[in-house]
């Protein structure tokens, strides 16, 4: 039995494995905007905190309901993007152009194009929305 116990806990952890692919850290020159986000999708609508950092070397996009609560992060550099937090189910790190699930397209495009000059957007797909208002901060 404890063997059958070793076995199972060895293949469920197999599973948990992290990428071997390093995000390098947003660079010094990075331009910085933050706002507010409207999250529709999953049966449930979310508004809150939008921090969008965007460098030459990549961008980070963060959204969370108030000091320390961050709902989803997204990484991205020239080849690939990592989600991680709750509604991005878990932590995944994808080539860029891989197909994504449904839930994580329009963090994508939020990701990817980090719009860091300020104003107004939206990205829907498949039911997943996000509607932003950002100010510039440098």
């Amino acid at each position: 039995m404890m063997r059958l116990l070793s076995i199972l806990t060895a293949a469920a952890l197999a599973g948990c494995a992290t990428s071997s692919h390093q995000f390098a850290p947003v660079s010094a020159d990075a331009r910085t905007a933050t706002g507010q986000l409207r999250y529709e999708g999953g049966g449930r609508s979310v508004i809150g905190e939008l921090l969008v950092v965007r460098g030459a070397s990549g961008s980070r996009v963060e959204f969370g309901k108030g000091a320390g609560v961050t709902l989803i992060c997204v990484l991205t550099d020239s080849t690939h993007m990592r989600f991680e937090g709750p509604l991005a189910r878990g932590t995944r790190v994808v080539a860029s152009g891989a197909k994504l699930p449904d839930h994580l397209v329009v963090w994508a495009r939020l990701g990817a194009e980090s719009p860091v000059a300020g104003g107004t957007g939206s990205y829907a797909h498949d039911g997943e929305k996000v509607t932003y208002q950002l100010k510039a901060l440098r």
